[in-house]
């Protein structure tokens, strides 16, 4: 271990005094020294299969090895970062870098209190006490970040440089939802900050972040403001936009209070807003936050008449981290998010729905270099309203009747070699449709994941 770390220490200092800039190595392997998942059809409870692998030295957190190289560069009113992943080479094709292999690339210069930042990075302000996932994956400890899961505006709210993407395929809670992914995207920022007194600071930013956001300012009898750009007549008067627009205000006091708010629009007639406050008392800081997404489009019901039911969807936070004592902490992070769908003609009832998701989490540092954790997470439709059996009214119906609840659990121990290295290593337990009702049963089509085992290992060197 110590010859690993002296290696990239050595790497490090040749790339400083190449550059005359700050570097920083890592290294992550992310295994699975085994996994085994089961499958059936649980309308007839026949089909039942078991897939198992052993040894898989990738097979944690569906990723490979990774190896993270920042260059980083600064001076008192300037600066640059790159990050990228380099990536070991074919024996086929060599090896090719591209956009995919650079996670973070910007630079940023300060003229007084404003800063002006381009490239690519995560403009995420939000402390979301995640301190103590340590190389775990974010499925394992912050499996969602602020904002409304999974949500078509509000998805990770917090990170303002980023669009969000729909999977077609990959569905969440029990198939209601789709997974939903942010991407970063090139983006440009300007921060104004104020600093009142000593510890406490205000901060207003903008950000222009590439997409396509829509047309605007049409100057014929056509109002429809497409937003296909393939199609827009040139000389119609439209002016398109390629950026979506974020902005953010954060209000920061030293070990008392942290309160930020954001916005974003990053498709035309869509809005997504989030505020959030961190207070600390003492060993303890509570997180409470709400964000709610809008559809801002013109409707109208099968009369021709405008209605204001456009789809919607909010999400509430709640998390907590303290120390109950010198070598025990507690974490704990929650979100309901609730959904809305679009007006549908004809429909005499408008649906909506809410999902949730649980984490808490129990650390006891056992030594100096042995850090024990026991962490559960709880998925579930905590309710869906739909048209009842007349289609004359709406009927609640709970999680049991929306696929019941998903449970995971990881017992885990975290070895730090030094402040550099560590090794992580758990037991992890996910078991699906827990209490489902059979009515929900009989009405899949297919096999679904009843539960899955591994045992996951992660090697981490930085520096």
């Amino acid at each position: 271990m110590k010859k690993i770390v002296s290696v990239l220490s050595v790497a490090a200092l040749a790339l400083s005094s190449m550059f005359a800039a700050e570097v920083t190595l890592s290294y992550k392997t992310k295994a699975a020294l085994y996994k085994e998942t089961n499958k059936k059809n649980v309308a007839t409870d026949t089909g039942a299969t078991q897939e198992r692998s052993l040894f898989n030295q990738k097979g944690y957190d569906n990723g490979k090895a990774k190896s993270n190289v920042v260059v980083s560069a600064k001076t008192d009113f300037a600066g640059f970062v790159l990050d990228f992943e380099p990536e070991a080479q074919n024996g086929k094709t060599g090896t090719v870098m591209t956009k995919d292999n650079f996670y973070q690339y910007y630079g940023w210069l300060n003229f007084g209190p404003l800063q002006i930042t381009s490239g690519k990075w995560e403009s995420r302000y939000g402390y979301e006490l995640d301190d103590d996932q340590k190389a775990w994956a974010d499925n394992d400890f912050n499996r969602y970040h602020l904002g409304i899961i999974n949500g078509d505006y509000g998805h990770d709210v917090d990170n303002l440089t980023a669009t969000t993407e729909a999977s077609a395929t990959d569905k969440a809670f029990n198939g209601i939802r789709a997974k939903v992914e942010a991407t970063q995207q090139l983006a440009t920022a300007v921060a104004f900050t104020s600093h009142p007194n000593d510890g406490t600071y205000i901060m207003l930013k903008g950000v222009l972040v590439d997409s396509d956001w829509g047309s605007s300012l049409r100057l014929d009898s056509d109002r429809t403001y497409g937003q296909d750009f393939t199609k827009v007549d040139a000389g119609s008067g439209d002016l398109a936009f390629h950026s979506g627009f974020a902005g953010e205000f954060a209000f920061h006091i030293d070990n008392s209070i942290d309160i930020n708010v954001v916005a974003k629009s990053l498709k035309r007639d869509t809005l997504a807003i989030g505020g959030f406050v961190r207070p600390t008392f003492g060993n303890t800081t509570l997180l409470a936050g709400f964000t709610v997404g809008l559809d801002l489009k013109e409707l109208k019901d099968d009369k021709g008449a405008e209605i204001d039911s456009n789809k919607n969807e909010m999400g509430f936070d709640f998390r907590l981290r303290t120390k109950l004592s010198d070598k025990v902490t507690l974490t704990t992070m929650h979100n309901v998010s609730h959904f809305k769908p679009e007006y549908e003609k004809d429909h005499k009832v408008d649906t909506n729905y809410a999902t949730m998701w649980n984490m808490v989490s129990l650390g006891y540092k056992a030594s100096e270099k042995v850090l024990l954790q026991l962490t559960a997470q709880n998925e579930c439709v905590l309710f869906k309203n739909v048209a009842n059996d007349k289609n004359d009214g709406s009927e609640m119906k709970g999680p049991r009747t929306n696929g019941g609840y998903n449970l995971s659990i990881m017992p885990a121990v975290v070895y730090s070699f030094n402040e550099n290295a560590s090794l992580s290593a758990g037991l992890k337990w996910d078991i699906n449709n827990i209490a489902a009702l059979d009515a929900w049963k009989s009405a899949q089509t297919t096999a679904i994941t009843t539960s899955e085992f591994s045992i996951p290992v992660v090697f981490k060197v930085s520096l």
